[in-house]
């Protein structure tokens, strides 16, 4: 599948990004993501991989506006997982995945939080 390709796409670049620090390589696993989410918006786990890529550059840019755009992506996420249907009970993600996306959903408000307070009045 065409999706699967731009989720490992982003992944890649994730992890480049690791080993160059080249802010560019976070900005592609964005782009890639978003990709995969428009290709198939309507699976969760897109959306949870777009979050992790816009959170890693409003941190690495200090961006309250991509934080806040990672925490979108990442409650829409979890709100797609809970609107499947029974029938799907099997895909849906397990409650330790759900507290993980939880738990990474409140470093990036805390975060927003003290990039937001510390910014220089204007």
């Amino acid at each position: 599948y065409e999706v699967s390709i731009y989720r490992q796409l982003a992944r890649l670049y994730v992890a480049r990004y690791g080993c160059s620090g080249d802010v560019r390589d976070i900005r592609r696993a964005v782009a890639a993501a978003r990709r995969a989410v428009m290709l198939y918006p309507a699976l969760p786990k897109g959306y949870v991989l777009l979050g992790q890529c816009l959170g890693l550059l409003g941190r690495v840019e200090g961006s309250p506006a991509r934080l806040e755009a990672a925490i979108r992506a990442m409650r829409h996420a979890l709100e797609l997982d809970a609107a499947r249907p029974a029938s799907e009970q099997i895909r849906r993600f397990s409650p330790r995945r759900r507290m993980r996306i939880c738990e990474q959903i409140r470093e990036l408000v805390e975060l927003r939080g003290r990039y937001a307070t510390s910014a220089p009045a204007r």
